[in-house]
């Protein structure tokens, strides 16, 4: 894994070499943590939500963002900064490697929850960064904390959003200090939060239904999150007079795996595999290693097929395969029943000699 995230982070600096691109800003969003609520409020020079209301040409050279857009939006309402309810603001516009903001006509209308430092004298068009400016209707955590500043400032505050496919309202997290545990409870966006704990280290669990564990995959860690291998807990710091936010996804705690052999019992290497539904809504594929392993994670309950094959055509086999009859030779094919939360591990599939007429 981290050689991969070496080699990744590798060609994105040759990207941003290439382009010309400010690799400070390019790469400070590409690496930097999330920030708290508290982080971004004393860091921004202007708090607001605003509903963008046009996309139009922009009359600024500027050839790193295309010079032919820009995004307007009208303040809502102000939560820190000199700016004005019902005043209009124009945003450059992103081009997708910058780490500034993409607009299009589809989010006219839409509102957002902005956290802004104010452009240069020399531009009259602002910049929107990543971080946690985002559409209002995923600030619900941000907003408990901005609408209450004035009577909570100051204080500890450990907060965030439980997002997944199983309702997250009403979901207790349990928050364990070293002499104490605390409880919150979720709203009905999935948010929780508790001010007032006493500085220090603490682990955190949500409540989660059967089959369930926490994906660290797709929950971004925040500055307050310290590592931990752990399938229901979190573990942060939490500083004097600071914010913590550990935001948790989740997926099913299951997993199919095995081994795919010749008819002579050696592994088969370097073919596919494809988990497909019975009906066909979709599907998982794998490479099969080497040593002829294969796994899938987190598969929902239902009956499947599972389809060993071959690309016949030249291209190199990826992680990403997918079976095509007319472009995959079939080696062989079973159909599986998977329960949620349940895993089915050992398997061995044997494909006979004669399915196979080439090796890679």
């Amino acid at each position: 894994m981290q050689g991969n995230l070496r080699r990744i982070l590798v060609l994105f600096f040759f990207l941003v070499s290439f382009l010309g691109l400010p690799s400070a800003a390019a790469t400070a969003c590409a690496l930097l943590p999330l920030p708290t609520v508290l982080d971004e409020y004393e860091r921004a020079n202007v708090v607001i939500t605003a509903r963008l209301v046009s996309i139009e040409k922009t009359k600024e050279p500027d050839p790193f963002h295309f010079n032919i857009r820009s995004a307007t939006m009208v303040v809502q309402k102000v939560f820190k900064g000199n700016v004005k309810v019902q005043g209009a603001i124009s945003f450059v516009q992103g081009n997708g490697i910058d780490c500034l903001w993409e607009f299009d006509e589809k989010m006219i209308g839409r509102e957002f929850l902005l956290y802004l430092n104010r452009p240069d004298e020399a531009s009259d068009l602002w910049c929107l960064g990543q971080g946690r400016s985002t559409e209002l209707s995923n600030a619900a955590n941000d907003l408990l904390y901005l609408n209450n500043i004035d009577r909570v400032r100051r204080k500890t505050r450990v907060s965030g959003t439980l997002s997944d496919d199983f309702p997250v309202a009403g979901k207790t997290v349990r928050i364990i200090g070293k002499n104490e545990t605390f409880q919150a409870v979720t709203d009905e966006h999935g948010v929780y939060e508790v001010y007032g704990l006493p500085p220090g280290k603490y682990l955190i669990a949500p409540e989660m239904p059967y089959g369930w564990i926490i994906d660290r995959d797709e929950s971004f860690p925040t500055v307050s999150e310290r590592r931990l291998n752990s399938k229901s807990y979190k573990a942060f710091t939490l500083r004097p007079k600071r914010h913590a936010v550990i935001d948790f996804a989740f997926k099913i705690d299951n997993e199919v795996e095995g081994h795919v052999y010749d008819q002579n019992g050696q592994p088969l290497a370097n073919a596919s595999i494809v988990l497909m539904p019975e009906n066909a809504d979709g599907e998982s594929s794998q490479f099969i290693d080497t040593k002829g392993r294969f796994k899938f994670e987190s598969v929902s309950a239902g009956r499947y097929n599972l389809i060993v094959h071959e690309d016949k055509s030249d291209s190199v086999l990826t992680r990403v395969s997918y079976f095509d009859p007319k472009k995959s030779k079939l080696l062989k094919t079973l159909t599986l029943s998977i329960k949620h939360g349940e895993s089915i591990r050992g398997l061995k599939i044997f494909v006979p000699t004669t399915a196979r007429t080439s090796t890679r």
